[in-house]
């Protein structure tokens, strides 16, 4: 009789298991295909771990902060995810929201170098510049673990040239239509930065050749290092350091 109780709680022990293992192997299938159609996964690849387990619960502080303005740009953006035709409601209503959100940023963050006495040159090349790339590595870094490599590059790159054709030209064509008059722009340091700039490129693309297109620490020093010599030359210029 004994035998025969252990093999039923045995028995029962591996329906046990068995249950949950399948549990966990369907909880694991659905995250895939939930993903897989979303277009976020390589087929045939790994699902993630992460779709599977419970967000970390937010502190109240950030809670109270972060959800007015959650809510307010969910009810301005609304998903293309789920209604494909609202894209271009959604894509200028996005500008809207980068131009004012970066309109407030670089008044507080001028204003806050005026309280503490820090250069605005400093406030702009570390601060500002901060505010405005971070998000874009980010989101670069998402796609990229995705497995969208060129949608990371597309981003790095488009940015940066819709920053300069679109955020510089339609701010100067609005004005000069309703103002009547050329905008004024300092381009006393104009031939230097652009310069640097085709340094930089050089440098950089030449860095990744040179590493088998992979990126490793060495780079991503190298990198760091190019950015703290821009920023040093930007804020000894701006002092006067070079006359």
């Amino acid at each position: 009789p004994e035998e025969s109780s252990d093999d039923g709680e045995l028995g029962a022990s591996s329906h046990n298991v068995c249950a949950v293992a399948a549990a966990a192997a369907e909880r694991t299938h659905y995250a895939y295909e939930r993903r897989s159609t979303r277009g976020s996964v390589i087929p045939g690849s790994i699902p993630e771990v992460e779709d599977t387990l419970p967000e970390p619960e937010a502190g109240v502080v950030s809670t109270v902060l972060k959800e007015p303005l959650v809510l307010l740009l969910e009810c301005t953006l609304p998903s293309c995810e789920r209604n494909r035709r609202v894209y271009l409601w959604t894509f200028a209503a996005s500008c809207a929201w980068i131009g004012a959100l970066s309109y407030l940023m670089v008044t507080w963050a001028t204003k806050l170098g005026c309280i503490l006495g820090i250069h605005p040159a400093v406030m702009g090349v570390t601060v500002l510049a901060a505010g405005t790339s971070v998000p874009d590595a980010i989101s670069s870094l998402i796609v990229a673990a995705r497995g969208q490599g060129d949608m990371a590059v597309s981003n790095a790159i488009g940015s940066n040239v819709f920053d300069i054709l679109l955020g510089l030209g339609l701010p100067w064509a609005v004005s000069t239509v309703c103002m009547g008059e050329a905008v004024a722009v300092d381009a006393s340091n104009l031939a230097p930065m652009a310069a640097i700039l085709f340094g930089t490129l050089v440098a950089i693309l030449g860095t990744i050749v040179i590493g088998k297109f992979r990126l490793s620490k060495p780079v991503g020093g190298f990198f760091f290092g190019i950015y703290f010599l821009f920023a040093a030359y930007v804020i000894a210029n701006e002092l006067g350091a070079f006359g």
